[in-house]
């Protein structure tokens, strides 16, 4: 299976990555049978998968099965925000703790200086609600103009 990061070309044009609470946990979702609302066996995967509103096919599942979010981000060597929040049901925090780890050991990868930020919000949800959303945007407009915190 080829991915973005495949292309070296493609990678080189993108200077800074913005990642709201980032869904790293999909594959390790579907190895266990569940994508967001729905349930299956990851032996008997069916033809479509009803997500609540969404519907994936079984191609979709079958590719993110096999894929390591985590060797797919490793040779990023550009500025990286990531936002997430603290109370996230959707999407564990600590994969993205885990994420911006590795954006920091590759931070030595480029000859500039590089920006890598990781912004837990207090009590934020998955969709960011309730002022969640104005301290993510705050935060994203500081990492977009300035760089850094």
């Amino acid at each position: 299976m080829a991915s973005l990061t495949d292309d070296n070309a493609v990678l080189a044009q993108i200077s800074k990555l913005v990642l709201f609470y980032p869904a790293f946990c999909i594959p390790d979702d579907a190895r266990a049978g569940k994508m967001i609302f729905a349930k299956f066996d990851p032996d008997n995967i069916p033809d479509i998968i009803h997500c609540g509103p969404m519907k994936l096919g079984k191609c979709y599942v079958k590719d993110v099965i096999g894929i390591d979010p985590y060797q797919e981000i490793q040779d990023f060597s550009g500025d990286v925000l990531i936002v997430h929040g603290t109370q996230d049901k959707i999407v564990n925090i600590e994969y993205s703790k885990r994420a911006y780890e590795l954006y920091l050991e590759n931070k030595g990868k480029k000859d500039k200086r590089r920006v890598v930020s990781f912004f837990p919000i207090d009590g934020g949800r998955h969709g960011f609600l309730k002022g969640h959303d104005r301290v993510a945007i705050a935060h994203l407009k500081q990492f977009l103009t300035v760089g850094s915190p």
